[in-house]
């Protein structure tokens, strides 16, 4: 199982179920920044973006690209190279917490799963959710 630490907007590690970190990731310091980079393990990949923000490339390092993505139009996914994990792309699956108010105002905590898997070639992701 996969956990997700976010720090209100952003995810800071992903982890497993023992709490340990499985990868960290770097921000641009802003509310919904874009991600930077992501290091696994001892490896470190770079994210490029094209200028609709969607992720195009992983880089290693020495800046050589690892992965590649290609979208259509209306920013399906087309096409994707490598095989390097990237919890920032549409195939990722997270855990949230969302506080929904009642009429009231009180708060009310509900665990959602959300889950996406992108099928190149296809017009669309499907998504699937699931209230807990």
């Amino acid at each position: 199982m996969t956990l997700f630490l976010y720090d209100g907007n952003n995810l800071l590690h992903e982890t497993d179920d023992t709490c340990l970190v499985k990868a960290a990731f770097t921000y641009i310091p802003l509310p919904y920044a874009e991600v930077l980079s992501q290091r696994r393990d001892s490896d470190s990949s770079f994210y490029l973006f094209d200028g609709i923000r969607n992720i195009r490339q992983l880089t290693d390092d020495t800046q050589v690209v690892t992965d590649e993505y290609a979208f259509d139009a209306f920013g399906s996914l087309r096409s994707a190279t490598g095989s390097t994990a990237n919890s920032h792309f549409a195939n990722a699956s997270c855990s949230l917490t969302a506080t929904i108010l009642t009429p009231d105002r009180t708060p009310n905590t509900a665990s959602t799963i959300a889950t996406t898997t992108p099928k190149p070639e296809s017009s669309s992701p499907k998504t699937q959710l699931q209230m807990i």
